[in-house]
């Protein structure tokens, strides 16, 4: 099997607090992974370190054999990542993930295929500020997939959607593992 991401002995402190200590663990192409635990546990905190955002202290991470932290931009491209979205209200579903898109030098991106894949279909053309939150967590998620990325991070991807939101993301996730998308999430 082919290892996507290695994490050995990470760990980060903020002003001297211990967040991460000592979490080593890996992932397989293909595999669907969660980091379960309490608000304020560090699975943020180590989604950070892996994207890039975070400096881990006394460790190693790679992923897709590069360091993120320092080599992020041999990754972009075959990375999708949904941590806390931050989505501007005055746009459609369509501007915003034309312009992620555009940002990741995808400019064959089809929007139309994500809002149906992600449950948007019949809201793309509305403003996002008209949105329910689960509707943005799946707007969130639908940017991430921009690219038919490699390895998709996801933050919470539960949080905010109904049942049914819940059971179809659930079988998107598996589709995606089947055809060799490495997954990490969390959830408490």
């Amino acid at each position: 099997m082919e290892t996507i991401l290695s994490i050995n002995h990470v760990s980060k402190r903020f002003k001297g607090k211990a967040v991460l200590q000592d979490i080593s663990f890996s992932l397989q192409k293909g595999e669907i992974v969660g980091l379960l635990g309490a608000n304020g546990a560090g699975k943020s905190t180590c989604m950070k370190i892996i994207s890039g955002l975070y400096k881990p202290s006394g460790s190693k991470v790679s992923l897709l054999q590069k360091d993120p932290f320092t080599h992020w931009d041999n990754l972009y491209d075959q990375v999708g990542i949904l941590l806390e979205p931050a989505i501007p209200p005055h746009l459609t579903g369509k501007e915003f993930l034309k312009q992620i898109a555009l940002l990741k030098g995808n400019h064959e991106a089809n929007i139309h295929e994500l809002l149906t894949t992600c449950g948007l279909e019949d809201v793309g053309s509305k403003k996002i500020k008209h949105y329910s939150f689960g509707m943005k967590q799946r707007l969130g998620l639908a940017a991430a997939l921009i690219g038919n990325p490699s390895f998709l991070m996801l933050d919470e991807p539960f949080v905010g959607l109904d049942p049914i939101g819940i059971r179809d993301l659930q079988q998107l996730l598996q589709q995606l593992a089947s055809q060799g998308t490495t997954i990490l999430l969390s959830s408490h």
